[in-house]
């Protein structure tokens, strides 16, 4: 069941936006480990896939809620 961006609320929309932006953020920090990681040559640890899979479960998570 979705919704419009009309049908949110003033602070729910305000609420929306800030979410936006730091899951915006949080891709660019993902992104970055990744490719340190990638350029320094070193393997993927078990915190790497952590914190991938830590993202990934939350928006999962939000996503099932609506």
């Amino acid at each position: 069941m979705g919704f419009t961006i009309n049908e949110i609320s003033t602070c729910g929309r305000e609420l929306f936006i800030v979410d936006i932006v730091f899951t915006v953020i949080t891709i660019g920090f993902l992104l970055l480990r990744f490719w340190s990681a990638r350029i320094s040559r070193r393997k993927l640890y078990p915190d790497d896939i952590f914190v991938l899979f830590a993202f990934v479960s939350w928006h999962i998570f939000g996503i099932m809620l609506c």
